[in-house]
């Protein structure tokens, strides 16, 4: 009887996404401004429905059951049938509820974390239906998905067809996947223009094909895998990348003929502005509105105008000298970058906005900036600038401005970055105290608190009357006001203040 209820619930259920997915509507052909309005009204509470169901779905369909429990109790049956209603939900889902931030938020939230709760299990309808549900997603919604495709195949699909550990039955599941998903030659072009081509996203299309190369050429025998069903994996394998070649052969097709590889002669690389707008371009895709079956705005037309080719070679250009700074070899890499017009010049700036890549080793970016001489002061100096201090409290705009890299523990390196911060706060902030002096002592005041309160070597812990003596008449002789002292003491014990340093900032007696 408590089945049979299920079952009703979960039909009942159907026909409200059926109701809800559906754009609301008032009679009459022509609507004055009272009915658009109630209009809207009832589109949001539809909207509003469809939300809260579909987060109650994915709540049970990702509720843990233990490994002991027998399969066909019910709480697996009911993780199993919240799993299908999903399915079903994502299926009936309509343009305009697909548009709206209700999907996008329960999207990100709820349905991908239990799509990946559930394709790592060996319960075969689990994962099979969850795989489904995927495909569905990527095929449908690849642009509101975006870097979270990457996390699904080669942070979890790729990593369970690889495992000895994984049944027969999963890892072909998921190969079923991969060759149905490769089918589509524009799906393949957005991922390579989206992550192959971007600086800073992982080469998806390569890891991919590469990760399929390797498994047909490995065997998959294990305790959950026999001889026979290894050569089955592996002919899936050879079947995917096959897949993957006729797509690419749909892809060629639509680019002109006599394309192709351009002559070393005519060859230049990108420079830095020239490469941010092809940036851009692959950029404004992920971002772009999607409905129910959207697709990427790039085409084979708008790829040959902007250079697909010299974009993965700016890609390529960019991850060489990545490698080169990340290695130790700082100046040779800023050479490359200069080389091959990553940077438009050797100006302070230009390097100091370049240092920002978050793919920059930031202790290698904290050493770069941290050596004693006029060109590094400059380029520390224009890295300063650029951050925007205006009306924050100068605990704040430290976190902003250390967040960026490692500032390496060396008394003079942390006194000389600070001294800079101080100027540059000041200057963005010219009524908080009476002159950079000031703010480099209380500055470096902070940094000793937020030493203190949080190193373990420290077991004399610094009082707050302690801290306002310290600072005491640092304002061109003026004391600070006590509530902004007390403030930045109860701030720092609730919470360490975010400063990355490379070795201790040593308490001074």
């Amino acid at each position: 009887m408590q089945f049979s209820y299920k079952l009703n619930e979960y039909y009942n259920s159907c026909l409200l996404i059926r109701y809800c997915s559906k754009p609301a509507t008032l009679g009459g052909e022509e609507e004055d401004e009272e009915d658009q309005q109630q209009k809207k009204q009832l589109t949001l509470s539809d909207h509003q429905d469809c939300y809260a169901l579909l987060v109650r779905i994915c709540d049970l369909s990702i509720k843990v059951v233990e490994s002991r429990t027998p399969a066909d109790s019910m709480e697996w049956r009911r993780k199993r049938l919240s799993t299908r209603l999903l399915a079903h939900f994502i299926n009936a889902v309509n343009d305009e509820f697909a548009r709206s931030d209700f999907f996008r938020s329960a999207l990100h939230e709820k349905v991908t974390l239990s799509l990946l709760h559930n394709c790592a299990l060996e319960d075969p309808v689990l994962h099979g239906v969850a795989l489904k549900t995927l495909y569905q997603l990527v095929m449908r919604y690849r642009n509101l998905l975006k870097s979270k495709v990457v996390i699904f195949i080669l942070g979890l699909l790729l990593p369970i067809v690889n495992s000895k550990n994984t049944s027969y039955e999963q890892k072909a599941t998921i190969l079923t996947f991969f060759e149905h998903t490769l089918r589509d030659p524009q799906l393949l072009m957005d991922w390579f223009t989206n992550f192959d081509c971007v600086q800073g996203m992982p080469n998806l299309c390569e890891q991919l094909v590469s990760g399929l190369s390797k498994m047909s050429k490995m065997s998959h025998v294990s305790s959950w895998v026999n001889a026979k069903q290894d050569a089955l994996l592996r002919l899936q394998c050879i079947r995917a990348l096959g897949t993957f070649v006729r797509s690419l052969e749909g892809i060629a097709k639509e680019f002109p003929m006599g394309g192709g590889i351009t002559p070393r002669s005519q060859e230049r690389e990108l420079d830095s502005r020239e490469y941010q707008e092809m940036k851009s371009v692959a950029a404004e895709n992920e971002k772009g509105e999607t409905g129910a079956h959207s697709k990427n705005n790039f085409n084979s037309g708008s790829l040959s105008e902007c250079g697909v080719e010299q974009l993965l070679r700016g890609k390529k250009a960019f991850d060489a000298v990545v490698d080169k700074f990340n290695s130790g070899d700082h100046a040779a890499a800023i050479a490359m970058a200069l080389n091959v017009h990553l940077l438009s010049s050797a100006a302070p700036e230009a390097v100091a906005r370049f240092l920002l890549q978050k793919e920059l080793d930031p202790v290698g970016v904290g050493e770069y900036l941290g050596k004693d001489n006029e060109e590094r002061k400059a380029i520390l100096r224009a890295f300063i600038g650029l951050n925007d201090f205006s009306g924050l409290p100068i605990d704040d705009a430290m976190r902003l401005f250390l967040g960026k890299f490692k500032l390496p523990g060396e008394a003079q390196v942390v006194d000389r970055a600070m001294e800079l911060f101080a100027r540059e706060y000041c200057a963005q902030n010219p009524s908080s105290f009476s002159g950079p002096g000031p703010a480099f002592i209380l500055a470096f005041s902070i940094m000793l608190l937020n030493t203190d309160a949080h190193s373990s070597h420290v077991t004399d812990k610094m009082t707050l009357e302690q801290f306002v003596r310290n600072n005491s008449g640092i304002d061109d002789g003026k004391d600070l006001p006590r509530s902004l002292l007390e403030g930045f003491i109860s701030v720092l014990q609730r919470g360490r203040l975010y400063l990355r340093l490379v070795g201790r900032c040593h308490r001074m007696g």
